[in-house]
């Protein structure tokens, strides 16, 4: 790792740190930064990450949260840097302020798509080598062992760089502006849009062709030209707007749902851009105050009517909330699930994390599945390794997992409920 100099042109290239301190805060799953403990949370996450004390060490620097590069130079980001942004929100987060215990299991979960997002720019961060491994579908992210070394190590430094930042950041005017009057949208506000044409009829049909392909044979060749081909065309579906309501128009120019809504929930971040959706999708629009779900059929069907405070990502099994109540409900059957939930936890709307959800009602916790098998709400704690592997409960002092008769069991052989990544 390449040593940097302490006099660099950060503050002349604004932009690259902007985006730098949004990937940061998702690889380690912050959302946002708006008092002095998660700030202090968020160093804590960077140090354990990067393995900031070892890198520390070797360069002799002690004032840095991430060394990284951009326009092959290595440039340090800096307590001061990350001072100017405190208090501004990261739009696109994939969860909500996380104990330790939950970073520790999931805080590899959106790597992937942080790291290519920086990379579009130019951005590469200067991770440990240790804690990479170069794989077909490129560089992955591999977690430090969880030790008490490690945690140390890493309270130490968040408590040094902590000092860095003065009371002031958090009282006063500045304490009314870290709770929230500010919003921070790197990719809206901040950051040039890179502009790609649109692709046509062969451009489908050759990522078609790349699909066929990676049922077949695959290589890591073709998987780095597939990614450049996927990387040099727009295939977002745009966001139209008329008169003060919006719709959406594909990549190919077809309106699938004209321009009638108040607002639109959509995944992508990027600003007038709604992913990659397709004719007969399910799209969450608000009329008259209120969320709905309607069909993108070209004419905007309602599915469900816009009677909601809020509604998470539209697939088949998701949750509403209604007059301060939260409800589970099958879309596609407009059967109610579940009524009068405590809590439903979600990542960045969506219900489910590889085919697992869960739910809170009446201080207990059930668990359900976006295929439909789901459980009462018998169980005191839910958890386990999010990426693969059975789903573990924890059922009157006892840890266990569920049967398919959705039943406690402390055979792990009858695990019924399982994470998967398929």
């Amino acid at each position: 790792m390449e040593k940097s100099k302490k006099k660099t042109t950060l503050q002349k290239e604004p932009l690259h740190t902007t985006l730098t301190l949004d990937v940061l805060m998702r690889l380690t799953h912050m959302n946002r930064i708006s008092t002095k403990q998660e700030v202090g949370e968020f160093l804590f996450r960077l140090a354990f990450l990067m393995d900031l004390k070892n890198i520390i060490a070797k360069t002799g620097e002690d004032d840095f949260l991430a060394l990284y590069s951009f326009r092959k130079r290595t440039y340090r980001f800096t307590t001061g840097v990350l001072e100017k942004y405190i208090g501004f929100e990261c739009t696109g987060a994939n969860e909500s302020f996380l104990p330790r215990k939950s970073f520790f299991r999931s805080v590899f979960f959106s790597q992937f798509s942080a790291m290519m997002t920086a990379r579009s720019y130019g951005i590469g961060l200067s991770l440990p080598k240790e804690l990479t491994r170069e794989t077909e579908s490129g560089t992955q992210i591999l977690s430090p062992d969880n030790n008490p070394e490690n945690v140390k190590g890493a309270e130490l430094i968040a408590g040094k760089l902590m000092k860095k930042i003065p009371v002031v950041a958090f009282s006063g005017k500045n304490r009314e502006f870290l709770i929230g009057e500010m919003s921070f949208k790197p990719y809206e506000d901040y950051l040039p849009q890179p502009k790609l044409p649109k692709p046509g009829p062969a451009e489908y049909k050759k990522r078609d062709e790349y699909n066929r392909q990676r049922d077949k044979t695959w290589s890591e060749k073709l998987g780095n030209e597939y990614l450049y081909f996927l990387n040099s065309w727009d295939w977002e579906t745009d966001v139209i707007r008329k008169g003060g309501k919006c719709g959406l128009r594909t990549a190919l120019g077809e309106i699938i749902l004209p321009p009638l809504f108040e607002n639109l929930k959509l995944l992508s971040s990027r600003r007038g851009k709604a992913g990659e959706l397709k004719k007969g999708d399910r799209v969450v629009a608000m009329k008259d105050g209120k969320w709905g779900v309607v069909e993108a059929d070209g004419n905007g069907t309602w599915l469900i009517e816009p009677e909601y405070d809020y509604i998470g990502y539209p697939n088949n099994i998701t949750f509403f909330l209604k007059d301060g109540k939260w409800s589970i409900m099958n879309i596609s059957t407009r059967e109610c699930l579940v009524k009068d939930c405590d809590e439903v936890p979600a990542w960045n709307g969506l219900m489910f994390m590889n085919r697992v959800g869960t739910y809170k009602k009446k201080g207990k916790w059930g668990v359900i599945m976006d295929w439909g098998a789901m459980t009462k709400p018998l169980f005191d704690d839910v958890s386990g390794d999010t990426d693969d592997g059975p789903v573990e409960v924890k059922y009157n002092g006892k840890n266990g997992f569920i049967n398919e008769k959705n039943e406690f069991t402390e055979d792990e052989d009858e695990a019924y409920y399982l994470y998967s990544t398929d």
